[in-house]
């Protein structure tokens, strides 16, 4: 059980207090014992120095029975013990016992003390009278004779306990009243040093609770009221802060709502922890609900993007297919929590788009590729007749007509290395073979030019899961742009193995690329010289079959150029070890 500030305050003032009593009770008895036992003493010597006038003439008498008599009498009447004894310790006189019944008392301290002409003083125990006593010995002398005899006066400690008592209970009545008093005061005193803190402890309740109007005032003028203060301002701040809040919370769920996509987030669990409207309609999502994704969405590559995001961080998509419509999921680690961000994009329209452009390009390359072909065999045997000016025309038409055939045929190349379904074909494949298979088709080509060729392949080499035939598809591309734009110099081709991946090189030292076209050259139908292009029947699609071949094997390329002084493409594959 939590004990409050008051309780603990309260408590320290009490066992301060009660400490402090009892101390000053020890003390004060201690010095009240003393102070009467020395006051004892000063009046049992004073009265040994009144009585030795009295004794001393039985002594120089030598009455020795008379001496008791009085010590007796005088001892009874004055409720003191009187003893008197010679210069040999030997007992003459006692108020309580018979002297001749009695020891030698020369070993007793005050008496040694007395003999030696001292006056001498003990609390001990009495063996004659079974009591504690206070004693006092006293020198007398008479003639100027250095042999004393001795006046021993002593008193019960019992009486001197018995006044003790009664002043004990005094002081004792009295300390209870001051420690009553004191432990008031510090109640007062408590209850006044944590009044602020509960009002500051109940106006925080408030502020938990919700309510940030609460303001807290204190008349104190110390740290409470500074305290108090800096509450007041923090609470307006929050208020602001809350308000500025609920203001930007609103913006934010008007602006999701109006977004198109579907929104979700998914905490460490799986759970759906928030989402807008589309998420909703998209899913079949119900609000409320917090569930896990898989209980309404039982997709296979949404569950996959999920878990490739969950192991590895970063970012993930998925092509999904909902109710009909195609959906592109995009899936985003939250760098602060174990969270996920998810939306839903409705590309049904692109993806239509998409299939009938390349149903267009489809048909429209199959439909042409027949008349070109028909024309292209007319025009050789045209040509082969002709002679002069109509057969430098006819050589124009024909080289325009192969520009076309070409052009159709990247065109259908390139709607197939687009299509997904290609993933049907893969089998390990050795990129070294596939180099080295191709690279006898332009040996004529190069030693025309009069090129250099080097050519290295790493042995042994991982293979890569892909498609021969597309693979061989780039290998010839890369070469062909590399030769065609390489007037001398040479080409170099090398295959290697690197970390997880197979990398392929080619490079050459023709013309190069400026650094402002090097991000256009995958683009379809784009060439870096124009007029070479049309001289060597470019299509300026090469490169961008080249581009999604490398797509289609989940690979990466670069091109690394330099205007004059030539280029180079790094493809890498990578590999399952």
């Amino acid at each position: 059980m939590n004990r409050s500030i008051f309780s603990k305050i309260f408590s320290g003032y009490v066992l301060i207090v009660l400490a402090l009593s009892v101390l000053i009770l020890i003390c004060t008895f201690s010095v009240i014992r003393n102070y009467s036992l020395e006051r004892q003493r000063i009046y049992l010597e004073n009265f040994a120095t009144a009585l030795k006038f009295k004794v001393l003439p039985y002594i120089d008498s030598e009455q020795y029975s008379q001496l008791q008599r009085f010590a007796k009498e005088f001892g009874n009447e004055t409720q003191t013990r009187i003893t008197v004894t010679d210069s040999e310790g030997v007992v003459l006189a006692d108020t309580a016992a018979d002297p001749g019944q009695m020891e030698r008392h020369d070993n007793r301290a005050e008496i040694r003390a007395a003999l030696n002409g001292q006056v001498g003083s003990t609390l001990r125990y009495s063996s004659t009278l079974q009591q504690k006593m206070l004693y006092v010995a006293y020198p007398v002398s008479s003639g100027g004779r250095n042999n004393y005899s001795v006046i021993r006066v002593s008193r019960y400690v019992s009486d001197i306990n018995f006044l003790l008592s009664r002043v004990k209970g005094d002081i004792v009545r009295v300390s209870l009243g001051v420690i009553l008093f004191a432990l008031l005061i510090s109640w007062v005193f408590s209850r006044y040093l944590v009044r602020p803190a509960g009002v500051l402890s109940e106006a925080a309740g408030r502020v938990a609770q919700g309510d940030f109007d609460v303001q807290v005032y204190l008349k104190n003028r110390d740290e409470f009221h500074e305290l108090a203060r800096s509450f007041n301002f923090m609470t307006k701040k929050i208020k602001e802060l809350f308000a500025e809040v609920d203001l930007r919370t609103q913006e934010l769920r008007s602006i999701l709502s109006a977004i198109h996509e579907g929104l979700a987030v998914i905490d460490s669990e799986d759970r759906i922890v928030f989402y807008n409207q589309r998420f909703c309609e998209v899913s079949g999502y119900r609000a409320g609900q917090h569930t896990h994704y898989w209980e309404f969405l039982r997709v296979p590559e949404f569950a996959a993007a999920v878990r490739t995001v969950r192991e590895g961080g970063g970012h993930a998509n998925a092509d999904i297919d909902l109710e009909g419509r195609e959906y592109l999921c995009s899936i985003s680690a939250l760098r602060a929590e174990a969270e996920m961000v998810v939306t839903f994009h409705d590309i049904s329209e692109l993806r239509s788009v998409e299939r009938m452009k390349k149903n267009f390009i489809l048909n429209v390359s199959h439909e042409l590729r027949t008349p070109l072909t028909a024309i292209k065999g007319f025009l050789e045997t045209v040509t082969e007749e002709a002679r002069g000016e109509q057969r430098r025309y006819l050589e124009i038409v024909n080289t325009h007509t192969d520009r076309l055939i070409n052009i159709v045929q990247d065109l259908l190349v390139l709607v197939e290395v687009e299509d997904a379904s290609a993933h049907s074909d893969f089998r390990p494949v050795d990129i070294g073979g596939v180099v080295k298979n191709v690279l006898p088709v332009f040996e004529p080509r190069i030693k025309e030019k009069n090129l250099a060729c080097e050519v290295t392949v790493e042995d042994p080499l991982p293979r890569i899961e892909g498609d021969t035939f597309k693979l061989e598809q780039l290998v010839v591309n890369l070469l062909d742009n590399a030769i065609k734009y390489t007037e001398c110099g040479q080409v170099a081709v090398h295959v290697r193995a690197g970390e997880q991946t197979v990398v392929l090189e080619v490079k050459d030292t023709g013309i190069g690329i400026e650094s402002g076209q090097q991000t256009k050259i995958f683009e379809r139908f784009y060439v870096v010289d124009k007029s070479r292009s049309k001289k060597h029947g470019g299509t300026g699609l090469g490169l961008a079959i080249v581009k999604h071949i490398v797509l289609l094997h989940n690979g990466t390329i670069r091109i690394d150029s330099i205007p004059g002084k030539g280029s180079r493409f790094t493809i890498e594959f990578p590999y399952r070890a």
